[in-house]
């Protein structure tokens, strides 16, 4: 027999029948079996006032409309964000385009990512409380001795800074090379 407890409105769940919370062991209608449907939240988005289109149908299959900031100009990304992290990204803007000269600067996934022919290269990310560099394809691959890059993915790793002196400029502009090296040559 599977004992489980649901948090939300506190029914249990024995082998498949719902239970009302300090009841006996009687079930309650057959039609109410099923668990309760979970809700998908959304972040909310990163620039101002940008709101994803709902999703449409095509000729009988579903189709995500792409959203309405998506390949614009990254200034009012940055912009938008707080007073703390307005200049950590700005740094982290700079050092990427000093490092890649020739690289673009667009909206894709609700934040600037930095691409060279059409390949990226890097994005940024912003969160409460720090900016992350992020590395897509490459993550995997960089050089990281102090242990500086996160994540669990099959190749992305990112950074989190918080701080200015987080910042290690050397360290992240040859990763930035890196990456732009490696997105020429694919």
């Amino acid at each position: 027999m599977t004992v489980s407890t649901s948090p939300r409105d506190s029914i249990r769940w024995i082998s498949g029948s719902r239970i009302a919370a300090g009841t006996k062991s009687s079930p309650v209608s057959r039609s109410s079996r099923r668990p309760p449907a979970r809700r998908q939240l959304r972040a909310p988005a990163d620039g101002p006032d940008v709101k994803e289109e709902p999703r449409g149908t095509e000729k009988g299959r579903t189709v995500v409309k792409k959203r309405a900031d998506y390949g614009s100009k990254a200034d009012t990304w940055f912009d938008s964000l707080d007073d703390d992290l307005a200049p950590l990204a700005a740094e982290l803007r700079a050092l990427i385009l000093q490092a890649v000269p020739g690289a673009t600067e667009v909206i894709k996934w609700g934040a600037p990512v930095y691409e060279k022919e059409n390949v990226s290269i890097c994005g940024l990310r912003a969160a409460r409380a720090h900016v992350s560099l992020q590395f897509g394809s490459i993550g995997t691959s960089l050089d990281d001795p102090d242990g500086l890059l996160e994540g669990t993915g099959k190749s992305m790793r990112h950074v989190k800074v918080r701080m200015r002196g987080e910042i290690k400029k050397r360290r992240f502009s040859s990763w930035i090379r890196r990456a732009a090296k490696a997105c020429s040559s694919a």
